[in-house]
């Protein structure tokens, strides 16, 4: 397992997507994450699984 600890700027730049989506979909639970103080944090395993479980199910819906 990789601990790789991510920002939501790190994110962000895995995804192509601005700090603002990744914070929108952290508030609305669609990713995992969790706070250290108050910054969010992400493991890389868990970000990786996550987006490619969505590919997996865009895929299969189509």
């Amino acid at each position: 397992m990789d601990l790789a600890y991510l920002t939501i700027d790190d994110v962000a730049g895995l995804l192509q997507v601005s700090p603002k989506t990744v914070r929108r979909m952290v508030w609305r639970g669609e990713i995992p994450a969790f706070k250290v103080g108050n910054q969010w944090r992400f493991i890389g395993d868990q970000v990786r699984q996550w987006a490619e479980s969505r590919v997996s199910t865009e895929h299969s819906q189509t």
